[in-house]
């Protein structure tokens, strides 16, 4: 199974949903997750895309160096990838 992951913040959602049915019309992918800052997303995309919330996601311990750091969700995101 080919999964392609993308992760935007809301002012590029719009991108992000005509990527993902690129892809998966054809680019011979199975399944796309789109990587949000929100609980809500504006396009229906389909069964094959998944939508999941990031946002409330915690990356470092209250006792890690780096706790506190002022990087956004989704630059977290491509660090975690």
């Amino acid at each position: 199974m080919k999964t392609v992951v993308y992760t935007a913040t809301r002012n590029l959602y719009r991108n992000m949903a005509v990527c993902a049915l690129s892809a998966l019309m054809n680019g011979g992918i199975d399944e796309v997750i789109l990587l949000t800052e929100d609980d809500y997303f504006p396009y229906d995309l389909g069964d094959k895309v998944k939508v999941v919330n990031v946002s409330g996601q915690k990356f470092f311990a209250t006792d890690s160096v780096n706790y506190g750091c002022e990087w956004t969700y989704m630059v977290m995101m491509k660090c975690a990838l």
